[in-house]
């Protein structure tokens, strides 16, 4: 499941900021819904949990030295935007000797770049 962040209603816009829009307080419900966590008493984030569910969060985010370039209307160029993410994998997700499934974006024959092409 991907979670982004959403309106809030008509007319109404995120506001960009240097850190982004993760927030601690998104990580529980991105949890719950892998199945990492009991019911948080919310029905509607109980209703996405389920048994090999994992939840991915995206967050937009301007660098600092972008900081300056948010219009008044809190509109900016998308190439001065940087797409971040928290990732929850599923509760499930574990090998045959029951040790915890880890992603990694590491690619230690391409230190120092900040992208790394898929294969």
């Amino acid at each position: 499941m991907v979670v982004a962040p959403q309106h809030v209603g008509a007319g109404k816009f995120l506001r960009l900021g240097t850190t982004g829009l993760s927030e601690p307080k998104h990580r529980p419900a991105l949890l719950r819904i892998a199945g990492a966590l009991p019911s948080s008493g919310d029905p509607s984030t109980d209703a996405f949990a389920a048994e090999r569910r994992g939840a991915l969060a995206l967050f937009p985010v301007v660098e600092p030295k972008h900081q300056a370039d948010v219009a008044q209307d809190g509109s900016l160029d998308p190439g001065k935007l940087v797409l971040a993410f928290a990732f929850g994998a599923p509760a499930t997700a574990k090998g045959r000797d029951n040790r915890v499934v880890r992603f990694t974006t590491v690619d230690s024959s391409r230190k120092g770049e900040a992208i790394i092409p898929s294969r």
